[in-house]
């Protein structure tokens, strides 16, 4: 019989996650703009939002106000 191996989460301890969740909760806010971003031209505009534009806006995201 063949067996696979499953990976195991292994949780985090306390000083672990606080270093783990700043960095998840900040990928699910850009994710969760960029979805709103797409979903937001189709429904408004019917027009699509691709790669190229999404990811130039997660640049613009990125920066300070203040910065062009």
């Amino acid at each position: 019989m063949n067996s696979k191996r499953v990976p195991i989460p292994v949780l985090p301890d306390a000083p672990g996650r606080k270093r783990f969740l700043p960095g998840r909760s900040t990928a699910r806010f850009a994710y969760n703009h960029m979805l709103w971003l797409r979903t937001d031209a189709w429904y408004q505009r019917q027009k699509r939002v691709g790669y190229h534009k999404t990811s130039a806006a997660l640049t613009a995201l990125g920066k300070p106000p203040g910065h062009a």
